[in-house]
C-alpha cells in the first residue's frame, strides 16, 4: 500500500513539472516576441525621425550654401581689393537674413584677417589656435567644408562654420567665405520637428568631432560623450545602429555601415527605457502571473500529496508518540498520572504504582485509588487546592502531602499538575507528576528539632549571649560590629532590648563604645582564636567578663 502511494505521488509531481515547463517555455516565447516587436517599432520610429530631421538640416545647409555662393559672386563682382567693412556689411547682411538665426557671414583673407562681415562692427573671430585650424581650411581644395565648433569672441556662443573657398581664375584660393551657425540651431530644428523623447548628434566627419547635440542628449551622455546604449538611425535613412554613437565612434560607424562619404553624420537616438519600457512592464506583469500560476500548481500538488499520505503520516505519528510516551514513563523517577475528569478515571504510570509498593495490576484506574490514599490530616487541604485549580484560581496544582503505601506506612510527596479545559472552560483532563520527598521531610524534621533544642538552650542561659557580624574597612581593619542575635540574659545584663539591637551596628546603638570592644571581637573573627577578658563599658557603666569565640 505504501509503494502504491509513493508511485502516485511521483506521477503527480511529474505531471506538475511538465505543466510548469510548458508555462516557462510559453512565457519565454511570449517575452521574446514582445521585445522583438518593441525593437521593430523603435527602429521604424527613429528612422522616420532621422528622415524628418535630415530634411530640415539639408534645407538649412542648402540655404547656407546658397548664401556662400552669393557672397563669392559678390567678391568676384567687387574684387578683393575693393572690399571694405563699411561698404559691404549691409549687402552681406541682406544675404545672411534668410539664414538660420544669428547666422553671420565672414570673408577672411588667407591669413585669417576679417575682410568683411554681415555685421557693422565685427571683432576678430580667430585666436592663435584657431588660425592654425584656419590654415587647414585654406589648404583644402574642396568646394564645401564644415568646420569644428568655435566660440565667438563677441557673443561668447558656440557656432559651427560652413565655409567655401573663393578662388581666382587660375584656381588658386584667394579668400574664404564662411557662415557661422549657432550649434543650438540644430536643437531648435529638432524641437520643431516634434521629435520629443529622442536625442540626436551631429558629427563633422573630418575628425568625428561633435558639432551639436540635443539637450536631451545631456541627460543620456556625460560631457565627454561617454558611450551609452541607443537605438540610432543614420541620416541616410536606410541603415541602423544598435549601440552608441559618439565622437570616437562616428567614423568607425560610417565605415562599418558602408555609408558613402559625407560631410556630416546625423544620428537620431531613442533610449532603451523608451524602446522597451512597455515591454518591461508587460514582462513584470506576466512574470507575476507566472509566479502566481507556479505557486498555485505547487500548492495544489503539495495539498494533494499531503492528502494522499495524511493517513500514513497520522499512523506513524501516533506510533512514534506512543513509543516516546512509554520511554518517558520508564525513564523518569516521577510517578505520572493522567486524570480523565468527566469519566473519573486516572491512568497511573508504573513508577507511580511502584512508589506506593503496588504491582502493575494491583491497583485500578479509579480516581478513588488516589483520593483514599491521602493522609486524613492533609486531605481537606489537598482537595481544596484541586478545587481552586479547577475554578481557575491557581495556574497549577502544587501541593506537598502524605500518602499511604501498600504496607500501611506513610510517605511525603510533592504533587504537581495542570488542567486542560474545553471551549466552555470546564476541566476535561488533568495530568501531573509525583516525587517522593520522604527523606527531605525527615531531614527537615531533624533540623527543626535541632533548632528547637538550640533555641531552648539559648533562651534559658543565665549568661548573656550575643552573635555579632564584624564590619571591616577596605584594608581589612575592624571598624564596627552588627548585632545578629541576643538572648534574654543579654538583655537583663545590659539593659538593652533585643528589638532595638537586631540588625544595627554597635556605634549606632552605643555611639561612645570603646574601640577595645571592636578590636577584640574583630581579632577573634579574623584569626579564629578565642579570647577571655574583663572590661568596663562606659556607656553601660558596668564591668563585664567576656568569653569570645568564632563559630565553626
Amino acid at each position: 500500500m505504501r509503494q502504491g502511494k509513493t508511485r502516485l505521488r511521483k506521477i503527480l509531481w511529474g505531471a506538475l513539472f511538465i505543466q510548469l515547463l510548458v508555462l516557462v517555455i510559453a512565457f519565454g516565447i511570449w517575452t521574446w516576441l514582445d521585445f522583438a516587436e518593441a525593437e521593430q517599432e523603435a527602429r521604424k520610429e527613429v528612422e522616420a525621425s532621422s528622415l524628418l530631421l535630415e530634411e530640415h538640416v539639408l534645407r538649412s545647409l542648402s540655404a547656407i550654401d546658397g548664401a556662400l555662393l552669393q557672397t563669392a559672386d559678390l567678391v568676384h563682382e567687387i574684387g578683393l581689393k575693393e572690399l571694405h567693412l563699411e561698404t559691404t556689411w549691409k549687402r552681406l547682411k541682406s544675404i545672411a537674413k534668410p539664414l538660420p538665426r544669428s547666422s553671420t557671414i565672414f570673408i577672411y583673407g588667407l591669413n585669417g584677417d576679417t575682410m568683411a562681415a554681415s555685421t557693422s562692427h565685427p571683432a576678430p573671430v580667430f585666436n592663435a589656435s584657431d588660425r592654425e585650424y584656419f590654415q587647414h581650411i585654406v589648404a583644402r581644395t574642396s568646394d564645401h567644408y564644415i568646420g569644428k565648433a568655435l566660440k565667438g569672441q563677441t557673443v561668447h556662443q558656440f557656432f559651427f562654420p560652413v565655409a567655401r573657398p573663393i578662388k581666382a581664375a587660375d584656381g588658386q584660393v584667394q579668400a574664404v567665405v564662411q557662415a557661422g551657425v549657432e550649434v543650438d540651431y540644430i536643437a531648435d530644428l529638432f524641437a520643431k520637428a516634434g521629435l520629443k523623447g529622442k536625442a540626436f548628434g551631429l558629427y563633422r566627419m573630418s575628425d568625428g568631432a561633435l558639432v551639436s547635440r540635443h539637450p536631451m542628449t545631456e541627460q543620456l551622455l556625460d560631457e565627454s560623450i561617454a558611450p551609452l546604449p541607443f537605438f540610432s538611425a543614420l541620416s541616410a535613412g536606410t541603415s541602423h545602429w544598435s549601440g552608441w554613437v559618439n565622437a570616437k565612434k562616428a567614423r568607425q560607424l560610417v565605415k562599418a555601415l558602408r555609408v558613402s562619404e559625407v560631410s556630416l553624420l546625423l544620428t537620431v537616438s531613442m533610449p532603451y527605457e523608451k524602446v522597451f519600457g512597455h515591454a518591461y512592464d508587460r514582462l513584470l506583469w506576466r512574470g507575476g502571473g507566472l509566479l502566481t500560476a507556479v505557486g498555485i500548481l505547487i500548492t495544489f500538488g503539495a495539498m494533494f500529496s499531503k492528502s494522499i499520505s495524511r493517513e500514513e503520516q497520522s499512523q506513524n505519528a501516533l506510533r512514534d508518540a506512543n513509543e516516546r510516551y512509554e520511554l518517558v514513563l520508564k525513564g523518569v523517577q516521577s510517578g505520572i498520572w493522567d486524570w480523565e475528569v468527566p469519566r473519573r478515571k486516572v491512568s497511573f504510570s508504573p513508577v507511580w504504582k511502584t512508589m506506593r509498593g503496588y504491582g502493575e495490576k494491583e491497583i485500578s484506574n479509579n480516581e478513588e485509588e488516589w483520593s483514599r490514599s491521602i493522609h486524613p490530616e492533609d486531605a481537606p487541604r489537598v482537595m481544596a487546592a484541586v478545587q481552586a485549580h479547577f475554578e481557575g484560581n491557581t495556574p497549577v496544582f502544587n501541593e506537598e502531602y502524605r500518602v499511604q503505601r501498600k504496607d500501611g506506612s506513610w510517605m511525603w510527596i510533592t504533587d504537581r499538575g495542570i488542567a486542560k479545559r474545553d471551549a466552555t472552560g470546564s476541566v476535561v483532563r488533568m495530568a501531573g507528576s509525583e516525587i517522593d520527598i520522604t527523606d527531605r521531610k525527615a531531614a527537615e524534621l531533624v533540623l527543626h528539632e535541632s533548632e528547637q533544642r538550640y533555641r531552648t538552650l539559648f533562651d534559658s542561659m543565665t549568661e548573656g549571649f550575643a552573635l555579632h557580624e564584624i564590619v571591616i574597612d577596605e584594608r581589612g581593619k575592624p571598624l564596627d560590629y552588627r548585632f545578629l542575635d541576643v538572648n534574654p540574659a543579654f538583655e537583663r545584663l545590659t539593659g538593652l532590648k533585643r528589638a532595638d539591637l537586631l540588625g544595627k551596628r554597635v556605634l549606632e546603638v552605643l555611639p561612645g563604645t570603646e574601640t577595645y570592644w571592636i578590636d577584640s571581637y574583630g581579632r577573634v573573627a579574623l584569626t579564629g582564636e578565642p579570647v577571655h577578658f574583663e572590661h568596663y563599658s562606659a556607656n553601660l557603666d558596668r564591668w563585664f567578663a567576656v568569653y569570645a569565640y568564632r563559630p565553626a
